[in-house]
């Protein structure tokens, strides 16, 4: 609601399943990633 991101669709739908959304943000954030533009500031 403060404008920080941008999203496509119905802002209702969203607001609606908050929870579930939250819970899916936790789940990917543990999913290990490595992206090849990463491995230059890693010093590597």
């Amino acid at each position: 609601m403060a404008g920080r991101i941008k999203v496509r669709g119905k802002m209702m739908q969203l607001l609606k399943q908050t929870r579930p959304a939250l819970a899916l943000v936790k789940v990917m954030l543990k999913l290990p990633t490595e992206f090849p533009d990463e491995a230059f500031y890693r010093g590597a």
